[in-house]
């Protein structure tokens, strides 16, 4: 298998096709937005950050609960920041 093909990447092309597909409007699949949506973030995120599933279980419950925090707060702090100030408020 090639390196640069890996299962996660694999599993979002696979997402990809199908969302475009007329599968995607069967019942079962259509409503699933959210948890797709979280699924498919996540998924981009260990993908960026090259971390398998093994190795996040390798660094133990610590190093898992300071990546999710470092993450949580890495994304809270970006959409704060491109959050524009309230136009109402003011003169």
């Amino acid at each position: 298998m090639v390196p640069l093909l890996s299962p996660l990447l694999l599993a979002l092309v696979q997402g990809a096709i199908l969302a475009n597909t007329r599968w995607a409007q069967e019942p079962v699949l259509a409503d699933h937005a959210a948890a797709t949506r979280l699924l498919l973030r996540v998924g981009v995120v260990l993908i960026g950050l090259r971390l398998s599933l093994t190795e996040i279980a390798s660094i133990g419950v610590r190093g898992a609960v300071v990546i999710v925090v470092t993450v949580a707060a890495t994304y809270g702090l970006t959409r704060y920041a491109g959050v524009a100030p309230d136009s109402t408020s003011g003169s």
